[in-house]
């Protein structure tokens, strides 16, 4: 038995600022209508006028699945509304599923009226809903002819029911085309739920104690810039003044990128360049997350929703609102008596409650990099908890390894040598060690670890270290060594000496399954059913390629046609055909495959240390503070790296954690 349901709202907070947690338990939220449809019927219609729904309740009682599309916010509205204020029944979070769970994990578009679109379903959704939501959803603001606040007029909400039920009809097509998750997913997907609904805590005086010297240092530089360019430019975000003024400085740049300015700061000179400084410190993308932190964060001082389940095409989590994943690095040091050491996070946090730029200044420079590198520390533990994080230890590196199977490279996972160093010794012809090069081992060793794994050169290369600290032809020769070194994954169709390599295996067993229905490389299998090329990894999860096809292009490096593989993919916000190739393929089952080694870590731990957070390869748990520092750290580990399933059970995985109040970045 199945529900399907749908409710629309009005609220006075804003739902896309403070998520679904958060706007539930505003006080001013309330239910419009509820559609619902029991076992796949048309949908019926409850509003507040009628009452308790006692057919929905009954299905409840029963163990009914609830499913809607983005569940987290039916669920929320459920939680924090119906059952406190309503007196309707609880649903277990076991009950809960997610038609935007099974288009994620299809790699399909996640908003319904794309999805429905995507799939050629005849059940639409209505586009007269966003029009209808802009009026009835949210409060107005009043004019003289029309003082209102709120529009309740009953022709439009009469529309809004029937857009609420065609919602549903929507949904239900959906529901009949993908099926349900298969049953090791719908667990995945549940642990989302769980991480989503516990939330983490936020120490929210700090981020006003943050946004305090945000203010203060605004004020100043802003009133230097306006001074500096004679009142043309009165703030940091004024770009097209800013460039104006520049360019008459006899400094051309063609946008005031991150990039662009960090790239244009060294030549520039003068004032030219203090107005660059200005801006880089202004336009820091990490002071903005103060004020998503405290739009976020509920009445408990805890932040909910911050993860979409499969939100990347791998099957990994993506990040939604604070957006934890791209948590800025800590960047600040202090000398620690033998070397420079980042600047601990409970000296931070101490030292921007005094609320004074001057004083972060003349303790650590740049106050603006203060409060970016504060930003993870605000994150932290409840009371009488800590925070417990293990990071898998170059799991990718691990996994195209074996994938491969690169047994020189499991090798040096299997000694436990650093894997940068021994890159950077075979590059360079000369030792590299963490002691005696650490420059080398992470500009050279890093780098091309990072740059060369999926089929990358010199672009590759540039993303990772955009400096000009080496040529395009020193960078070429480093990207021929890693290949030589690692030929079980490099190695082309056209070598006689050597066995294939991953990268071209996978893209022939690809185009195989494309033109003969089926194509296997090593532990990798790809098959064609229906709309989609299926990829089958080792764990026996599936990623999916939709609507691919085969076309014949000229080939820009050899200048000979070649058979490209593309496919419908979600690139850059729009649906669009995109292609891949050997690396990319390679790319996706290394990103994949390591997820599931991720994930079978969360599943075990996640009674005994319930998981917070993911962010790419590290669990973030929260333990009680009386099991001490090391006994969470080593339990974690062993949930991570022992008693791994079949399939990867060889591989040489390692991990490595801390437990704390606050969040930290090793």
């Amino acid at each position: 038995m199945h529900i399907t349901i749908d409710f629309e709202t009005y609220s006075e907070a804003e739902l896309k600022k403070c998520g679904a947690w958060k706007y539930a338990e505003h006080p001013s939220t309330e239910i419009l209508c509820l559609a619902y449809s029991i076992n796949g019927a048309e949908p019926d219609l409850w509003h507040p006028a009628y009452g308790y729904p006692a057919g929905p309740a009954d299905c409840l009682r029963k163990g009914a699945i609830v499913d809607a599309h983005n569940v987290g916010f039916e669920r929320a509205i459920w939680e924090k509304v119906c059952v406190p204020r309503l007196g309707w029944p609880a649903i277990e979070a076991h009950q809960w599923d997610c038609t935007m769970a099974r288009a994620a994990s299809r790699a399909l578009p996640l908003g319904l009226d794309e999805l429905t679109r995507a799939l050629g379903l005849d059940q639409k959704k209505d586009k007269r809903g966003k029009e209808l939501l802009n009026l009835l959803s949210k409060p107005r603001k009043p004019t003289k002819k029309d003082p209102r606040t709120r529009i309740q007029d009953p022709e439009l909400l009469a529309e809004l029911y029937e857009y609420c039920k065609q919602d549903v009809r929507a949904e239900l097509a959906v529901r009949k085309a993908l099926g349900n998750l298969p049953a090791p997913e719908r667990q995945v997907f549940l642990l989302n739920e769980k991480m989503n609904s516990r939330g983490v805590t936020i120490d929210v005086e700090s981020v006003h104690n943050a946004m305090a010297i945000v203010t203060e240092v605004e004020g100043r530089l802003t009133e230097e810039l306006t001074d500096i360019t004679s009142g043309l430019v009165t703030t940091h975000n004024q770009g097209a003044r800013i460039l104006e003024w520049l360019h008459g400085e006899g400094v051309h740049l063609d946008d005031l990128t991150a990039d662009t300015v960090a790239a244009a700061l060294p030549g520039a000179e003068g004032e030219a360049r203090r107005v660059l400084e200005i801006r880089a410190s202004l336009a820091k993308a990490s002071t903005k997350k103060l004020a998503s932190l405290l739009a976020a964060v509920g009445s408990d001082g805890r932040v909910r929703g911050l993860s979409q389940y499969h939100g990347a095409f791998t099957g990994r989590n993506a990040g939604r609102l604070v957006q934890p994943l791209n948590l800025p690095r800590p960047k600040l040091t202090i000398f620690d008596g033998k070397k420079d050491v980042s600047v601990p996070p409970e000296d931070l946090i101490e030292a921007i409650s005094h609320r004074s730029a001057s004083w972060l200044e003349a303790m650590y420079g740049d106050p603006m990099q203060c409060v970016a590198d504060a930003l993870r520390p605000m994150f932290m533990a409840g009371e009488g908890k800590n925070l417990c994080s293990v990071d898998l230890s170059a799991i990718e590196a691990v996994g195209i390894a074996a994938l491969a199977g690169e047994e020189s490279k499991l090798n040096v996972f299997r000694r436990g040598d650093d894997p940068y160093c021994v890159f950077a010794s075979f590059a360079l012809a000369r030792p590299v060690t963490k002691e005696t090069d650490p420059k080398a081992r992470q500009n050279v060793g890093k780098v091309g670890e990072l740059a060369f794994g999926f089929g990358g050169g010199v672009g590759a290369w540039r993303n990772f270290d955009d400096s000009d600290r080496f040529t395009d032809v020193e960078v070429d020769n480093f990207k021929k060594a890693w290949r030589l070194q690692h030929p079980r994954i490099s190695t082309p169709p056209w070598s006689k000496d050597e066995e294939i390599g991953l990268w071209y295996g996978l893209q022939a067993a690809a185009i195989k399954a494309m033109l003969k229905g089926e194509g296997t490389f090593r532990e990798i299998k790809y098959y064609r059913r229906g709309m989609y090329l299926v990829c089958v990894l080792p764990s026996s999860r599936a990623i999916c390629y939709y609507d691919p096809r085969l076309e014949e292009r000229e080939n820009p490096w050899t200048e000979r046609p070649e058979v490209v593989l593309t496919y419908m993919s979600q690139k850059e916000g729009r649906w669009q055909r995109v292609d891949t190739w050997g690396g990319k393929l390679a790319e996706n089952v290394t990103q994949a495959t390591c997820r599931d080694v991720l994930v079978w870590g969360q599943r075990r731990c996640d009674a005994e240390m319930p998981v917070l957070m993911t962010v790419y390869d590290e669990i973030i748990t929260e333990v009680d503070e009386d099991l001490g520092h090391d006994r969470p750290v080593e339990r974690l580990i062993e949930y991570m790296t022992t008693d791994l399933p079949p399939w990867c059970s060889w591989w040489p995985i390692k991990a490595s954690g801390w437990c704390e109040k606050r969040y930290r970045k090793d």
